[in-house]
């Protein structure tokens, strides 16, 4: 009989844009470079399903300077 074992190592990034004041920021661009980017809400709240590695994450939105932070999912 043959097995078949597989794993998948993934982890879910997620957090809340701000503006310089502290308040939510709703319509911001998050991306990660050559893999996907999303819109935050009302909330300015994201969230990315990613597999385990390091990552370039970006924040744009017009009339803001843009956001780029090392980080590492998993």
């Amino acid at each position: 009989m043959n097995t078949l074992l597989l794993v998948v190592l993934a982890a879910t990034l997620s957090g809340t844009v701000k503006d310089p004041t502290g308040h939510p920021l709703s319509g911001a661009t998050v991306s990660v470079a050559n893999v996907r980017s999303v819109t935050t809400d009302a909330a300015g709240k994201f969230a990315l399903d990613l597999p385990e590695s390091a990552y370039e994450l970006r924040v744009t939105r017009p009339g803001f300077l843009e956001g780029i932070r090392a980080l590492k999912a998993g």
